[in-house]
């Protein structure tokens, strides 16, 4: 079963805050600046499809796909109901999709990279990526920052939630393993839907590898990229043990 089987249904509420325009707009500028006018994106680990939604309302074209074929219905729904042309998606793993046509950059937003939670899978998603860039084409991808893992430790999180009339309480109780550089995310919803008092429980363990900058340089070389930028996610400023969001753009050569 992959990540989101069960819970794509409560994402876009857990995310309801999020502001995707203002991502949007963060991720072309990157790709701006080191690009030249980049206009066709494959995305990485897609979601539910708002930043792609997002990023076509800035004048690029996106094919979205996710491991998560239910997180995928989902943005395809999105589509449909905004009757927009720019973006599709397809239920795909990162590690082996071949599209028959290559982007001007690819992305991979929201720590996609750090579900991709062993050197091999990290290293045949940068292949992905490679395979479908030409020479001077982007990668923009974020990540964990591993010296903010070390550093701050990951921390149990309570949500509550109303998702189509229904009251959600959300668990979130990671497990850190130093040693294998890993956390495993114990995710649980627990569901109480009207008229009933009962309560539901919904569960899924999602297992995540962070990354250190040597883990993006060996990355990067492997699969033919030049690391060209490295900053934290949104605010642009370095990375330190504070920042546990890293944002990497790395060209094609």
């Amino acid at each position: 079963m992959s990540a989101f089987a069960d819970l794509a249904r409560f994402y876009d509420a857990v995310y309801a805050n999020k502001d995707y325009a203002a991502e949007a707009a963060y991720v072309a500028r990157l790709l701006g600046a080191h690009g030249h006018d980049p206009r066709s994106l494959l995305e990485l680990g897609a979601g539910t499809g708002r930043l792609a939604v997002e990023l076509a309302r800035g004048g690029f074209r996106v094919l979205g796909i996710d491991a998560s074929s239910e997180m995928v219905e989902r943005a395809n729904g999105h589509q449909r109901l905004l009757d927009m042309e720019e973006i599709s998606f397809l239920t795909a793993d990162a590690t082996r999709f071949r599209a028959e046509q290559r982007f001007d950059a690819v992305i991979a937003c929201f720590h996609v990279l750090n579900y991709m939670a062993t050197p091999q899978a990290l290293a045949a998603t940068f292949a992905t990526a490679a395979a479908h860039l030409e020479p001077g084409g982007l990668f923009l991808f974020d990540s964990w920052h591993g010296p903010a893992v070390r550093a701050q430790g990951p921390e149990t999180r309570v949500r509550d939630l109303v998702v189509e009339g229904a009251s959600v309480v959300r668990i979130a109780e990671p497990h850190h393993d130093p040693a294998r550089q890993t956390v495993d995310v114990r995710y649980r919803f627990f569901i109480q839907s009207p008229p009933t008092k009962a309560w539901e429980l919904i569960e899924e363990t999602h297992h995540l590898r962070y990354l250190f900058r040597e883990d993006v340089a060996t990355a990067c070389r492997d699969a033919g990229f030049e690391l060209v930028r490295e900053e934290a996610w949104l605010s642009g400023a370095p990375l330190d043990d504070q920042t546990w969001g890293a944002c990497y753009v790395a060209r094609r050569t």
